[in-house]
């Protein structure tokens, strides 16, 4: 069984490669803020880092459009989860993120 971490991975991964990064900048973490959010990805940071090269407007520019890549590639598909995410809610917050996959 894949953890959701290594799902979740892999999705933002592809995201990364449609937009000629290495997919390794997808990768999901635990989030360091679990006040905000259960799950981070930090690539979108080092690759706008990678592609501005010292220019700052492609850094913006390479931001805005991995944020419209994440967008459509998965925020997409958040309303089509919505009902299976809310049904096992309860269980999945009482879960610990090494049951998820974290590795810390």
């Amino acid at each position: 069984m894949t953890s959701l971490t290594a799902e979740l991975s892999a999705i933002a991964g592809r995201a990364f490669e449609a937009e000629g990064f290495a997919a390794a900048l997808g990768t999901v973490n635990a989030s360091d803020r679990p006040d905000l959010a259960q799950f981070q990805c930090n690539g979108a940071l080092a690759a706008a880092k990678l592609a501005a090269q010292g220019d700052a407007d492609s850094y913006w520019r390479t931001k805005i459009g991995l944020a419209h890549v994440f967008a459509e590639n998965v925020l997409a598909r958040a309303p089509s989860l919505a009902a299976a995410i809310q049904m096992g809610a309860d269980d999945l917050t009482a879960t610990s993120p090494q049951a998820l996959g974290a590795t810390t």
